[in-house]
């Protein structure tokens, strides 16, 4: 029953991320380089779903993805906060140089303490803080000056809450994964199931993001 949810939860997941992708290609005008990156960041999703289902359904390991994702996810979303966050002066200064240094720790982690064909829960919790805490800079940046609202500004408010959301419920499940996975296996399969929830959240809301932006162009027309 479990494993019935988790499958209609993702694949809806995934129907949205591939709607997603669709309206990027086809409405975000290219001048837009932050919804590039975006754009960057949801197929990196996709493929990354696409690949995981077609290893799982071959009962094959699929856990090495979550490695190699784990990574660019962190880049990915990061140079996006690095354009939304372009006046705070510490992340300007000192970004790649924190990215290279994330990156390793990510990449050493993957070599020397957890293997690739199990969970990396000590990089993804890491990566998952880090990007509460991008989002959490970004609620305060923002509620310190007024600033005229339009629909980019939204659509970008939109993007932080959904990796707020997302990254803060789920950091519980892959910090104590590990655990769950050898004391109770109903419990691990239960919290999986929620993920996956979460991710249909995610998606639905950064859809919405990108809509409002889509949405505004083709009025302007």
């Amino acid at each position: 029953m479990l494993l019935k949810i988790q499958e209609i939860l993702s694949d809806s997941a995934i129907g949205v991320l591939i709607f997603s992708i669709i309206l990027c290609l086809i409405r975000i005008k290219r001048g837009k380089f932050l919804f590039k990156i975006l754009l960057a960041f949801l197929i990196l999703n996709l493929l990354t779903e696409l690949v995981a289902d077609y290893f799982w359904r071959r009962k094959m390991n699929n856990l090495p993805l979550l490695h190699l994702y784990t990574l660019f996810e962190f880049v990915l979303l990061s140079w996006f906060y690095k354009i939304v966050l372009r006046e705070n002066k510490w992340i300007q200064k000192y970004f790649w140089s924190f990215i290279f240094f994330i990156s390793v720790l990510v990449i050493s982690n993957s070599i020397f303490l957890q293997s690739i064909y199990g969970f990396n829960s000590n990089a993804k919790t890491l990566v998952q803080l880090i990007l509460i805490s991008y989002a959490v800079i970004y609620i305060y940046s923002y509620s310190l000056k007024l600033e005229e609202v339009n629909e980019d500004t939204k659509a970008i408010r939109l993007i932080n809450a959904a990796v707020l959301i997302y990254h803060s419920s789920s950091l519980f499940i892959f910090l104590f994964s590990n655990m769950f996975l050898i004391n109770d296996i109903k419990i691990h399969k239960g919290f999986w199931v929620v993920n996956a929830g979460l991710n249909l959240i995610f998606q639905v809301l950064i859809l919405i993001a990108i809509w409002k932006v889509v949405f505004k162009q083709t009025k302007s027309i």
